[in-house]
């Protein structure tokens, strides 16, 4: 019952109707993209696991190096990789730090101890940055922008075509009522 109050308000309130309709009529390319993203996140996650030393990205790796304190490094290296890096550390892990960093999440936290422990991975990361968030989420707003626009132009098509159908039958009506029409006067 409250389902079709919605579709009521919906069918009133034609903004709405163009913006749900076009969420809706985007959503099988939308699958494509996600698909995309899944892979591109799968493969870069791959890529980091393998590619990034774990434990600079432990909290005291810094201040142990710094100190020179070699039993702290030894202790730091002899930890769990996951202990050694939360972010990084299993395939999972890294693709849930990867899609935060979509999203602008964890950026901070992973790209100062990269860039200060292994400068030459900082390129796949803008890399992965520049393409997941600049790429892949401006065509996600794209393609939502378009179909609601077509929505929204074929909301007007119907609109123009049952106000022209209305006159149509008034037309009608008229010359039924006043017999045929005359194109002299008379």
């Amino acid at each position: 019952l409250r389902a079709v109050r919605i579709l009521r308000v919906l069918k009133v309130m034609n903004d709405l109707r163009i913006v749900v309709e076009g969420l809706f009529r985007s959503m099988p390319p939308l699958g494509w993209i996600l698909l995309i993203m899944v892979m591109v996140v799968y493969v870069f996650a791959i890529f980091f696991v393998h590619a990034l030393d774990h434990a600079i990205m432990h909290p005291d790796y810094r201040s142990a190096l710094e100190q020179h304190d070699e039993s702290m490094l030894h202790d730091i290296r002899n930890t769990s990789l996951c202990e050694q890096d939360p972010y990084f550390c299993t395939l999972h892990a890294a693709s849930l730090t990867l899609v935060d960093i979509m999203v602008g999440a964890t950026w901070g936290e992973v790209v100062h101890p990269v860039a200060k422990f292994q400068t030459y991975l900082i390129l796949p990361l803008v890399m992965y940055l520049i393409f997941s968030s600049f790429g892949l989420l401006n065509v996600i707003v794209g393609l939502i922008c378009d179909a609601t626009s077509g929505v929204q132009s074929r909301l007007l098509w119907i609109t123009r075509h049952d106000a022209l159908m209305t006159l149509s039958n008034q037309w009608q009506d008229a010359i039924e009522t006043h017999g045929h029409f005359r194109s002299e006067p008379g």
